[in-house]
């Protein structure tokens, strides 16, 4: 995969965006080209790998896209796995789940 992106690409989209945002212009501030990690097998992993401590990992370019889908069912496993109901159970059918503890960081810099 070339690291280098169309201009003539990029340029159609700003020109799209600013006039559904009913502006004149967008101005590109930084672009950025990733390479996403990936590794063979599942690109999801939901894991428990310490007692209460979980991992919920996104090993492809497909973390933003389905991350929406991802957290429903690392919900209801995580719970599953605290309240014994089978997993898959609808996170709304375990309302007799004891309160989790939950801390979410995103240590990113400044």
């Amino acid at each position: 995969m070339s690291p280098f992106g169309d201009e003539r690409l990029d340029r159609l989209v700003l020109t799209e965006a600013a006039r559904l945002l009913g502006v004149e212009r967008l101005d590109v501030r930084e672009r950025w080209q990733g390479v996403y990690p990936s590794a063979p097998g599942d690109p999801f992993m939901v894991a428990e790998r310490l007692p209460g401590v979980w991992v919920v990992e996104v090993v492809s370019g497909v973390g933003m896209t389905a991350g929406l889908g991802l957290a429903p069912r690392a919900l209801e496993q995580m719970l599953a796995a605290v309240t014994g109901a089978p997993r898959g159970a609808p996170v709304a059918a375990l309302g007799g789940a004891p309160p989790l503890s939950v801390e979410a960081r995103a240590d990113c810099g400044p």
